[in-house]
């Protein structure tokens, strides 16, 4: 990776946002507002990154400190487009929870976009080794942690959906795999579900992937297969709406709230070093003992909830890892063509 250079503080900068910085969402107002808090009382700590006279790395950090009427370090990325890409997707990656539909809408935005230049770039290298003309489908969801079929959902909302449906993707409010499925209906329906919330969104997508799992094949030139008994009917039908697209559906609302039981977990972390910071800065006055048993409390009831959450996050990554292995075993059933059934020859 380049190092960064031309180390200086800037209280304003005349310039907009790099593409590659807009691959990722701003932070929500409660995360701006607690990102203010932290600058006006402690400053901006890492600088603000810029390529190619534009903003790649810390536009929330800018927009802050620029609110505060606070200066700020600069320094520029002295690299290619291929390693400011690299830079930008490890300082994102690294210090966001991103759930896997948000990874998925940044891995489409890179399949679409193109680098420049000669270097041709083959599976599974590093960005950093050349800079590629273009970014396929494979190695955007390679880079990003994510399949390739979420990333194929991610540009079908982007090419399809309403900006409110992508937005609510970006954000991680609604699945990728449930946004693909509404972004097939009208612009005009789209914005009405939208509109409903992200439930609505979600109740819509599978109300329309078990219309479509409802429908008969189609008609061919062989002669109709015998009737089948109602029992084996009945369970064809159940086994159509356990599709592994549903499950992928419930993997991804799992990993949103694993992600914000990371959040939960990272705070406390955060509240606990702040209470050790207080005790270790108390002076010497009347009330010194008091103070420290209150801020020992305070330490241990943070600790007890610390361990709440990391229970929380155990038990909901062994609910979404049950559900991954169950997605596995249906794909690969229908795959070979398989229907499982009590008594089959």
């Amino acid at each position: 990776m380049k190092p960064l250079r031309s180390h200086r503080r800037e209280k304003a900068l005349p310039c907009l946002w790099h593409d590659y910085a807009n691959l990722f969402p701003m932070l929500d107002a409660a995360a701006q507002d607690g990102l203010r808090a932290d600058i006006a009382a402690f400053g901006v700590r890492e600088p603000v990154v810029l390529f190619q006279g534009r903003i790649l790395d810390g536009r929330n950090r800018y927009m802050a400190a620029r609110d505060l009427g606070l200066d700020f370090p600069v320094a520029d990325f002295e690299g290619t487009p291929a390693e400011a890409l690299a830079y930008v997707l490890s300082q994102n990656l690294h210090r966001r929870h991103l759930t896997e539909s948000q990874r998925a809408t940044v891995a489409a935005k890179i399949a679409n976009m193109a680098h420049g230049g000669a270097d041709r770039f083959s599976q599974g290298a590093n960005l950093h080794l050349g800079e590629p003309p273009a970014v396929t489908v494979t190695q955007a969801a390679e880079m990003l942690s994510v399949s390739e079929r979420s990333v194929k959902a991610a540009r079908k909302v982007q090419q399809d959906g309403t900006p409110e449906l992508a937005q609510a993707v970006e954000t991680g409010k609604v699945a990728v795999s449930a946004a693909a499925a509404v972004a097939g209906l009208p612009r005009e329906e789209q914005a009405a579900v939208v509109a409903a919330g992200p439930p609505a969104v979600r109740e819509k997508a599978k109300a329309m992937r078990a219309a479509k799992a409802s429908l008969p094949p189609p008609a061919d030139d062989e002669p109709p297969a015998e009737p089948i008994d109602q029992v084996e009917a009945k369970l064809r039908r159940e086994l159509a709406k356990l599709t592994p697209e549903a499950l992928v559906d419930d993997i991804l609302g799992l990993r949103a709230d694993l992600a914000e039981e990371r959040l939960k977990r990272w705070e406390a972390e955060r509240r606990a070093e702040e209470l050790k910071a207080d005790l270790a800065a108390i002076g010497e006055g009347d009330d010194m003992g008091a103070k420290v048993t209150r801020l020992l409390d305070e330490v241990r009831r943070q600790k007890g909830r610390l361990a709440e959450v990391q229970a929380q996050l155990a038990r909901e990554t062994r609910r979404a890892n049950a559900i991954e292995r169950e997605r596995d075993k249906l794909l690969a059933e229908r795959d070979a063509q398989i229907i499982p059934m009590d008594g089959a020859a």
